[in-house]
Parts: structure tokens; sequence; C-alpha cells
């Protein structure tokens, strides 16, 4: 039932919460021994980046869910911080940016493929190549997004590496798995 679903949710996150507090004593233990800039940063030129994820969501589990699941509102678009472009390629594009601006090439995914390839309470396998000025995301085996910068005022060849759990509604992701390696 509902009821009894709810209250499974809200012993996993009980746990998960007691969890995330003892890695978070962790890290500022390791940030006091000067050990948190070789933790938090990881420079991204020609790197192969695979992660397995789960996302799982909290609170109003179907509702969130259906909400995350929905292109373009997924995870794992690229995103210029701190730029000008802000959302530079979408979940399900091939893109590029140019000296006039953003050019979507091709339509990699669809909703209905994408609802079949993303799995919900499950571990997904994600890879991120970035070579030179393109940038590509495979989910479960299949090609994503694929980014390439071409605009010469704005490219960036290389840059920060991080895996992040965006402020907002109560989500979760977990991580396991990391590997990252050179490209030849």
């Amino acid at each position: 039932s509902t009821i009894e679903t709810n209250r499974r949710d809200q012993l996993v996150m009980a746990q998960r919460m007691k969890s995330l507090n003892e890695m978070e004593a962790m890290q500022e233990t390791l940030m006091a021994q000067n050990f948190g800039a070789r933790l938090q940063l990881l420079e991204a030129r020609d790197r192969r980046l695979a992660a397995e994820r789960e996302l799982q969501l909290a609170n109003n589990r179907e509702h969130e869910l259906r909400n995350e699941s929905t292109l373009p509102n997924v995870a794992g678009f690229i995103y210029d911080e701190g730029g000008k472009r802000s959302r530079i390629c979408l979940v399900g594009e091939r893109a590029r940016w140019t000296g006039e601006g953003k050019v979507v090439d091709a339509a990699l995914i669809d909703q209905a493929d994408y609802a079949k390839l993303f799995r919900v309470d499950d571990w997904n396998d994600v890879v991120i190549r970035a070579e030179g000025n393109r940038i590509r995301h495979f989910m479960n085996g299949r090609l994503t997004l694929d980014f390439t910068d071409e605009d010469p005022a704005l490219v960036l060849r290389s840059g920060i590496l991080a895996l992040q759990l965006h402020a907002g509604k109560p989500m979760w992701a977990e991580f396991r798995d990391l590997r990252i390696r050179e490209l030849p």
C-alpha cells in the first residue's frame, strides 16, 4: 500500500541521512588535513569519466520521478557555469555552438526511448567522454548528448569535472565505481 511504501521510504531516507552525515564529517576531517583540494576538483582535459549512478527521489516519489524523467528536464545536460551560455546542450541533442550561437543538428533520443533507457530506482551506467572541444554523454551504452564547441571566443578545452546534486526539491543521487582515464 501507499502508506507502507512511504514508511519504507522514510526508513531508507533516515539510513541515508546517517550515512550522509558520516560522509560530511569525514570530508571535514580531510579538508582540515588539506586533502580537500585533491578530493573536490578533478581537471577534465581529454578524459573519460565512467560512473554508475542511482537517482532516487525521496518525497512524493511518483510525482518527482515523473518530473525528472521527462525530456529536456533530466540530469546530464551541459551547463556553462559562470559563462554566458547557460544550458549549452540538452540530453537528446547533437549540437554545436558556433560564433553565431547554438545549432542543433539532430535529435539523439526521444521521450519514449529515454523512458525505456533510464532505469528508475536502479543503477545507470553513465560515460562522459571529453575530447578537445567535443563532449559526449552515454547512458547505459547509448549516446544521449553530443556537443561540439566551435565558438573561437568561448570554447573551453579544459575545466573542472564535478559531481553535483543541485539545490531544489528533495532528491537523492548516488555514485559508485567512478573511473577516470586518459584518452589516447
